[in-house]
């Protein structure tokens, strides 16, 4: 069995810069990027390290698991509610699968979804949420929806990445609506591997802001305007980009 692909981005900084983060007590985030057109979707912190270095990889595998949760999202930003997703159960699964949901919180993957994604069925009368995880290591939710009765979530994972450092405090599988921090959206389709550096001094934070595969994010952003992805009108497969 081949091996999944493996995707690693590196994140630097510059000396000046990482002291006075430290001293501000700032922590890097990161969330993976998705495709879906259920609006429900949000995603989650995939990776959160709190002391910051000068060098961090955030590193992940097209290995998937959907996941399913009795945390149910916020409705809306500052809605009341928890906004760190409680696994349930997991399922492993291939791009293409159908996984529905038991009435004992299991989910049952099968062949028969929409291609290059994961497709979430539920006939159980509750309302729960749902996601996709990657593996490297630890299998880490990136991204959730509300799922209902007898309404698919269909998901599809994008080599996409965004970081962020910020002296707010995050634990990872949570909803951040916005970026607390000037971040970077890095797009990881045409390379397995990236170094990106942050420099106080360097425009937006970033130096590889002119970058065509880097997008600086301001703070405030709607990170799921940054890392959700419409599908095209009128094509049922999910595509990558």
């Amino acid at each position: 069995m081949s091996m999944p692909a493996t995707h690693e981005l590196t994140v630097k900084v510059e000396a000046a810069s990482l002291a006075a983060l430290v001293d501000a007590g700032a922590g890097l985030y990161a969330f993976l990027g998705f495709q879906t057109s259920n609006r429900t979707a949000v995603p989650l912190v995939f990776v959160a390290q709190p002391q910051l270095a000068a060098s961090m990889p955030v590193a992940w595998a097209e290995d998937y698991r959907g996941f399913v949760s009795q945390t149910l999202l916020p409705d809306g930003v500052g809605a009341p509610g928890k906004r760190t997703i409680e696994i349930a159960s997991t399922s492993a699964a291939r791009l293409g699968d159908a996984l529905t949901l038991s009435g004992t919180l299991g989910l049952d993957a099968a062949s028969g979804g929409t291609p290059g994604a994961l497709t979430f069925r539920s006939g159980q009368p509750a309302t729960v949420t749902c996601g996709l995880s990657y593996g490297g290591g630890d299998f880490t939710p990136a991204c959730a929806a509300t799922l209902n009765p007898g309404i698919d979530v269909v998901l599809a994972p994008l080599q996409v990445a965004f970081v962020m450092l910020s002296s707010s405090q995050f634990q990872a599988g949570a909803w951040v609506s916005a970026s607390a921090g000037n971040g970077l959206r890095v797009d990881m389709t045409a390379a397995d591997a990236r170094i990106v550096t942050f420099d106080m001094k360097a425009p937006g934070g970033w130096v590889e802001s002119g970058q065509a595969w880097a997008q600086p994010v301001p703070a405030g952003t709607p990170l799921s305007n940054v890392l959700r992805q419409a599908p095209r009108p009128n094509v049922a497969r999910m595509m990558r980009r």
